[in-house]
């Protein structure tokens, strides 16, 4: 909507897009498990650990770093912060050997161990593999290098 020429005829102003894309990245940032002072999570968006959830957060903040003005400094740094943490996690969450190399599961799981019972959030399922998953961590991994660059930096 942003790209419209013309957003007054559709009766919405750019500046109350804008306003609303903040709030969602606010949120974002408030319910991840690093805001609730839980370091334990890797980079997660999601306190279960989720890929999918994961990217699809990172690729709003991503897509919100090349329009959020400049009164935001504060707000675009608290993103590129969690941003990076997220790559991180996605790219440890990846599968690194065997048939399904480079896959994105389902989530990724804690190491624990041995011995240890499963945590309540793990999530039997975590080790599935659906090309949704794959798709918008991809999605994710690539706008980040568009946006950060491989040195993290940002570019806007």
């Amino acid at each position: 909507l942003l790209q419209v020429d013309d957003l007054d005829s559709l009766g919405v102003s750019r500046r109350l897009l804008v306003d609303h894309a903040v709030q969602i990245c606010r949120s974002i940032l408030a319910e991840s498990p690093a805001a609730r002072g839980v370091s334990s999570y890797g980079g997660s968006l999601t306190p279960d650990r989720r890929t999918t959830p994961t990217s699809t957060r990172l690729e709003g903040l991503l897509a919100a770093l090349a329009f959020l003005p400049a009164d935001e400094a504060e707000l675009r740094r608290e993103m590129e912060t969690a941003i990076h943490q997220g790559i991180a996690f996605l790219v440890g969450a990846q599968v690194r050997a065997g048939e399904l190399d480079g896959a994105m599961p389902r989530a990724a799981r804690a190491k624990r161990q041995p011995g240890s019972r499963r945590l309540p959030w793990e999530d039997p399922r975590a080790t599935e593999v659906r090309i949704d998953y794959v798709q918008h961590a991809l999605s994710a991994m690539i706008r980040y290098l568009e946006v950060l660059g491989p040195g993290g930096e940002s570019s806007q």
